[in-house]
């Protein structure tokens, strides 16, 4: 059997704190609408001396405001090392204060003698009316569902296979520039957070390939060599920050030779190896203030190593700031950081490589799949390749949810339906046969 091993969003938790908003709201609107506080405030409005309507309504903002704020509080500080009881513990949280702020309220109420005599009976009454536990089943599944539905949203994942896949076989070095630029806003909310998103994008949909890491500026750090467990390189992609290299400069030159070095040592570590296709995803703004590339570039190209650009950043560029947020100064101007797509876009060509530009999210890195697949199609797979995944389990939840809504409202219409139809035409059979029936019976009498 299959278990959930890890949960590829757990911050979707915090979608609770709407949740809690909501079920405040219809707390809010369950005790107004049952215990008739709208009439008891036009009744007591009537007279000015009568203050404790007000009273009470700003006692129950107050409640409801404590109960959000402690929920609030709990969901951000509560550990996410396992994500599902944290789920189930802080819904379980939010619907105690939820019922908590419902009993407040109309006890209160009874207390100071705020209800007419009759509503405490009618409110019992309907309680046990058995209409009232169907909207009761409606409220409990809704809230079911959308807790469900946030569950599949946390992206629940099984536990690591690995598959065989027939297909040309890849190597992709990711370098990626950490320069300060990378701060830039030019881009929301920040060029090195739009390009952490598009290359983890890229790794969850290639399929097979190995990849490895390299942090660049105008030094170059391997972070990992190259493997097929996307997930090894996409942690280190999660904490990359531009104070992580202790330089701020681009050296796009020296990048490039690391991943020509990087190559060569897989190659010499794994020479049983079916041969690959060589790629570099060069992640980068193009600043360079490197030396000259075309000896470099022409190494690639006898290599037969391609250069793929992923390109960040606008052409009109955008202010740098420091580590403390204060506008970086040149010469009394302040530092502007402009996209160098001349330059990127001539290392993309010259190596056959493909230039892509983020401008929507996942638009580049799907055009940068389709040209990795369209190279697959004009090679012939040279054997089978290991492919390490994970199983997506988010139709266990998935599922469910629909099943309630399904039970909620489609189920209970096709029961009206149906009993409409027997009233209808069941009741026409009753009348002809008890017309019938009189006939005969006034056929005896004479």
């Amino acid at each position: 059997m299959t278990f959930i091993e890890q949960w590829s969003h757990p911050q979707m938790i915090y979608l609770l704190v709407p949740m809690m908003a909501v079920m405040l709201g219809y707390v809010y609107h369950l005790v107004w609408k049952r215990c008739r506080v709208n009439e008891i405030y036009e009744k007591l409005g009537r007279d000015p001396e009568k203050k404790s309507v007000k009273k009470l309504c700003k006692i129950s903002a107050l409640a409801g405001c404590i109960a959000f704020v402690i929920s609030t509080i709990v969901t951000f500080c509560v550990p996410m090392r396992f994500p599902l009881l944290a789920f189930i513990c802080l819904l379980i949280l939010n619907l105690s204060l939820c019922g908590g702020v419902i009993y407040y309220i109309y006890n209160y109420m009874r207390t100071h003698g705020f209800l007419p005599s009759n509503v405490s009976e009618n409110v019992h009454a309907f309680s046990q009316d058995p209409g009232f536990f169907q909207v009761r089943g409606r409220q409990i599944g809704t809230i079911l569902f959308f807790a469900l539905l946030v569950l599949a949203l946390m992206g629940p994942e099984g536990a690591e296979k690995t598959t065989r896949l027939r297909r040309t076989p890849m190597i992709v070095t990711v370098l990626f520039d950490l320069s300060r630029s990378m701060d830039a806003d030019d881009v929301k909310p920040s060029r090195l957070d739009v390009a952490r998103d598009e290359v983890a994008y890229l790794l969850e949909h290639s399929y097979g390939d190995d990849f490895g890491l390299v942090y660049f500026t105008d030094t170059a750090v391997v972070q990992a060599p190259h493997t097929p467990d996307v997930r090894f390189i996409q942690s280190f992609l999660r904490r990359a920050q531009t104070d992580t290299m202790p330089t701020h400069g681009t050296d796009l030159t020296l990048a490039l030779k690391t991943a020509l070095t990087l190559f060569l040592e897989s190659e010499s570590l794994n020479a049983d190896v079916i041969p690959a296709t060589r790629h570099v995803l060069l992640v980068t703004d193009g600043e360079t203030h490197s030396g000259d590339l075309d000896a470099l570039l022409a190494k690639y190209q006898d290599e037969g190593i391609i250069v793929d650009v992923l390109a960040v950043g606008t052409e009109n560029g955008a202010e740098l700031k420091d580590e403390h947020g204060a506008r970086l100064m040149y010469e009394g101007r302040p530092v502007i950081s402009k996209l160098e797509t001349d330059l990127l876009e001539q290392i993309a060509t010259l190596t056959g490589g493909e230039f892509s530009r983020i401008r929507m999210p996942e638009q580049a890195a799907q055009k940068i799949l389709a040209s990795w697949d369209a190279h697959r199609i004009g090679h012939r797979p040279r054997g089978m390749m290991s492919s390490l995944y994970r199983e997506q389990l988010y139709a266990w939840f998935l599922i469910p949810a629909y099943g309630l809504i399904v039970l909620m409202f489609v189920f209970p219409g096709v029961i009206w339906f149906v009993g409409f139809v027997r009233r209808r035409y069941g009741m026409a059979g009753a009348g002809l046969r008890g017309d019938d029936g009189v006939s005969g019976m006034s056929g005896e009498v004479k």
